[in-house]
């Protein structure tokens, strides 16, 4: 969701208030309510993401849920889901579940892969101008061919840099976009990356 640009706001565990509400439409639904096992007092329902999205212009809102597709044979748990999904009808809010096999697994290893990147103040000890050197030296040598570890270990002896320096702002220069790649391509670092211009 961070990486997406059309996500304006992501929220985590949305609680579905008033807790009146989920209470009447589980009644309503002829469903049991979920409740504190130790307590049997009524807990807050939640929704795992409710994320805002700029579409045409405008914002939108969306409310996602998240579960593994194995889980999706328990009835107890869609009989929850149809709580959840009542709740947010009535607010005329998008929501949906999302399984494991609705996410693009190459393209979470990637962004799992740079996303510490993208905020590299303090993390470095290089200046302003030597980064700009070494965009400029590893995109040339990206481009002719050779594998990013070499390319960037190319760079920190060329610069004098701490090893792994180059390897680290390729990582951030992807991360922030500065570079674009087919994320949903594997980025194996031993092997070259294709730059996008």
């Amino acid at each position: 969701l961070e990486w997406s640009k059309s996500v304006t706001d992501i929220r985590e565990q949305f609680p579905l208030l008033p807790i009146e509400e989920t209470l009447a439409i589980a009644e309503q639904c002829g469903i049991k309510h979920p409740q504190v096992p130790s307590t049997n007092e009524p807990v807050v329902m939640t929704t795992d993401f409710l994320v805002d999205v700029g579409s045409n212009g405008s914002i939108l809102e969306r409310a996602r849920t998240i579960k593994p597709a194995k889980d999706l044979s328990s009835d107890r748990i869609l009989a929850k889901f149809e709580v959840e999904r009542r709740y947010w009808l009535r607010r005329k809010v998008d929501w949906a579940i999302v399984t494991d096999r609705d996410i693009p697994v190459e393209l979470v290893k990637n962004i799992e892969w740079i996303h510490a990147y993208h905020d590299i103040s303090g993390q470095l000890n290089i200046s302003p101008s030597e980064i700009s050197k070494v965009k400029q030296i590893l995109s040339g040598l990206l481009r002719s061919g050779l594998a990013l570890t070499t390319s960037a270990s190319t760079c920190d002896d060329r610069f004098g840099l701490e090893p792994g320096t180059s390897l680290a702002l390729a990582r951030h220069f992807l991360a922030s976009r500065q570079w674009r790649i087919d994320m949903h391509k594997p980025i194996n670092p031993g092997m070259p990356i294709a730059l996008l211009e």
